[in-house]
């Protein structure tokens, strides 16, 4: 399961298939889009995730530059479940809750 709690719309999506089409989509819209691990912290069973992300819109042409935060659950070695934030305060406090 996805969700975006930290961004608006709170969009949740269920199984491998439901996450693979969202992707798609989303990623049409760039020319260039590329995500760099900056920092990671494991804490039990939790991995937060910290990104920098770059991007050149496709009809746009408009750069982007923004850093966001993944916090993921694993079981059994496998990703469970991963939530996004825009804002790094909100998401360290929640994966220190």
């Amino acid at each position: 399961m996805a969700r975006e709690p930290g961004a608006s719309g709170r969009r949740r999506l269920r199984g491998q298939r439901a996450i693979e089409q969202f992707l798609e989509g989303f990623l049409e819209q760039w020319d260039v889009f590329q995500q760099r691990v900056e920092s990671t912290v494991r804490r039990g069973d939790r991995v937060l995730v910290n990104i920098h992300l770059t991007a050149v819109g496709r009809e746009s042409g408009a750069e982007v530059s923004a850093r966001y935060v993944h916090i993921w659950t694993m079981r059994d070695g496998r990703a469970a479940e991963v939530d996004a934030y825009y804002d790094a305060e909100t998401a360290l406090r929640e994966f220190e809750a």
